[in-house]
């Protein structure tokens, strides 16, 4: 499995108690989807059914089409408001939006998170989320999408911690320190290396002058 999906799959053991976090989980998903989920994920599809309950929507339909790449597909229907009160509800919406439309590389490559959207307003009600949350994002547009994206390392564990995967976070940590590490290691390689041959050079010029 992905870093990526695991992330996800973190996500979805997230065990929300406030029902205005849960709400905020499920408007970001119904709103990313226009009321329509298709997923390959039986548990994604499960959650935004129970979700959309809890949240006083009503869950219409949750269908399973069995074949080459097997698909669920969950229809909602939602008539409440949805404001971004504090940051609980802020970072189960970003929660939220990431399952949908979500990506993040593996903690051994450089640091990248990024949210894709079709619609302006759910870019813009996103990055007010992130700014609620306390997050630094950029935002772009790539090849007709909304884009935010993260290229701090921090900046994405603060992501992870925050949205419930803490232990992604976890990963992302062991493995910028050992980057740390082995940038460390390098350098004092590099300099015994250098010095070696100073020492070497050094000793070639006093044997010249000897001999002279």
């Amino acid at each position: 499995m992905s870093f990526n999906l695991d992330i996800k799959k973190q996500y979805m053991a997230v065990d929300e108690k406030s029902k205005r976090s849960k709400g905020a989980e499920f408007y970001a998903v119904y709103m990313m989807t226009s009321g329509t989920l298709k997923t390959a994920n039986r548990d994604l599809a499960i959650r935004i059914t129970h979700l959309c309950q809890r949240a006083g929507g009503v869950p219409e339909q949750l269908s399973y089409r069995n074949g080459a790449r097997p698909q669920y597909t969950v229809k909602t229907r939602w008539s409440g408001l949805f404001h971004l009160e504090d940051e609980g509800a802020a970072t189960a919406f970003l929660r939220g939006c990431f399952l949908i439309g979500g990506y993040v590389t593996d903690p051994s490559k450089p640091a990248h998170l990024e949210i894709a959207f079709k619609e302006e307003v759910c870019y813009e009600l996103c990055m007010a989320a992130f700014e609620l949350a306390g997050i630094f994002v950029k935002g772009t547009l790539r090849e007709n999408r909304y884009v935010l994206y993260i290229k701090d390392s921090d900046e994405v564990m603060a992501f992870l911690v925050k949205t419930g995967a803490v232990r992604g976070a976890l990963e992302y940590e062991n493995a910028r320190i050992m980057k740390q590490c082995n940038k460390a290691s390098n350098r004092v390689m590099n300099c015994d290396d250098a010095n070696i041959n100073k020492a070497i050079e050094a000793g070639f010029r006093q044997k010249s002058m000897l001999e002279k």
